[in-house]
């Protein structure tokens, strides 16, 4: 139950900086921020978008964010995942964050692919296995 717990902690973790990453990108209608051609951008839905992997080719987590926002930002669902995710790994490696995550890279029809490292992996189950290391 306890590892069963910290996953879910991760993915609400893992939604908060691609929400976050999409936010420095593309900017939020709510502080007044705009896409270059000044259309403002709605940033409502965005929340919890990462989701766990349909299959473990994809990684251990997946988000579909760019999808539902291609209209809107009038860009192909794989540029904005692109975009998200360098800004993504640009946060990761100044937080420097890089024992969790091994791998985000982007799937060709836009979705964002997120792969733990097998630290993290292992961290999960020994905490599942012997309850928490601290």
């Amino acid at each position: 139950m306890k590892g069963v717990l910290r996953y879910s902690r991760l993915k609400h973790l893992l939604s908060r900086k691609v929400e976050s990453a999409y936010i420095v990108q593309f900017g939020e209608i709510n502080n007044g921020s705009c896409k270059p051609d000044d259309t403002p951008i709605d940033s409502a839905g965005i929340q919890n978008t990462v989701k766990i992997s349909s299959s473990l080719s994809f990684g251990d987590f997946q988000s579909n964010i760019a999808l539902p926002k291609a209209k809107l930002l009038r860009m192909a669902p794989a540029k904005i995942a692109q975009r998200i995710t360098e800004q993504f790994l640009l946060a990761e490696t100044q937080t420097n964050n890089e024992s969790l995550l091994s791998e985000v890279s982007v799937g060709g029809n836009g979705y964002i692919n997120i792969t733990l490292s097998t630290t993290e992996l292992s961290s999960m189950l020994n905490s599942m296995l012997y309850g928490p290391s601290d």
